[in-house]
């Protein structure tokens, strides 16, 4: 719902402000003038600041945590496409002005990814943690992305999914380096 209630809403806290996305249905939202991933920013009053619809249409709301942020408070969201087939990665400035988009595409693949969460990196790009499922393999695919948009690696660790607990991961938390 894109009113005052925002039904199913996933998101955090981050410097003094609320980050929401939810599944966006009223058309007059600027963005995507259908139903599409919407954001939300509120104040800790739970004033919006922001409020609006994702510019690409067919992206889907994703993740347990879809926001990550640079030093600068530059905004990192990513979305999934309706196909499962591709992720939009979205660079915002703190007031929501687009810096860039990336578009990973894996029509040409036969797994279907889901974007999951995403930390931000010392160079000030992302990790971008994505559920990748093939047949009934589930494994935890991290790319790496640059501040400027690039994909610079990719990770895929194979069967890391299927554990309830997802994947064993130490020293937590760190800043230094971590073992999977």
């Amino acid at each position: 719902d894109s009113g005052g209630f925002l039904d199913g809403a996933l998101g955090g806290w981050h410097n003094g402000r609320f980050y929401f996305s939810y599944v966006g249905n009223d058309p007059n939202v600027p963005g995507c003038p259908v139903k599409n991933a919407a954001i939300d920013v509120r104040d800790s009053t739970l004033k919006v600041l922001y409020r609006f619809k994702l510019p690409d249409c067919g992206y889907k709301v994703s993740g347990k945590m879809p926001f990550s942020f640079d030093a600068q408070d530059n905004v990192y969201y990513a979305a999934p496409h309706e196909s499962f087939k591709k992720i939009m990665v979205y660079k915002f400035t703190p007031d929501f002005k687009p810096i860039w988009k990336k578009e990973l595409d894996f029509s040409n693949e036969f797994s279907f990814y889901f974007p999951l969460s995403q930390l931000p990196t010392d160079d000030g790009g992302i990790l971008l943690n994505c559920f990748e499922k093939l047949n009934a393999i589930q494994n935890l695919r991290i790319y790496k992305i640059s501040s400027d948009g690039t994909v610079v690696s990719s990770t895929q660790l194979p069967g890391a999914m299927s554990a309830a607990e997802g994947p064993f991961a130490f020293p937590n938390p760190t800043t230094g380096p971590l073992t999977l």
